[in-house]
């Protein structure tokens, strides 16, 4: 209840398809937070990364 989107990071992104079968029946977005954005801890790009999927919906 109350997720707007779900982020993993690179290091667990195999279990990409695991989360999707998870999320995506709930219609709540997943995706992998890019490698750069992650490790150089970029808040502002992983943000902007997490609205975007919300949008999609």
């Amino acid at each position: 209840d109350n997720v707007n989107v779900a982020l993993l990071g690179p290091q667990v992104g195999y279990t990409l398809g695991k989360a999707k079968k998870i999320c995506e029946p709930l219609g709540i977005p997943v995706d992998v937070i890019p490698m750069v954005d992650y490790g150089m801890m970029n808040g502002q790009k992983v943000l902007d990364f997490a609205l975007k999927l919300t949008q999609k919906k």
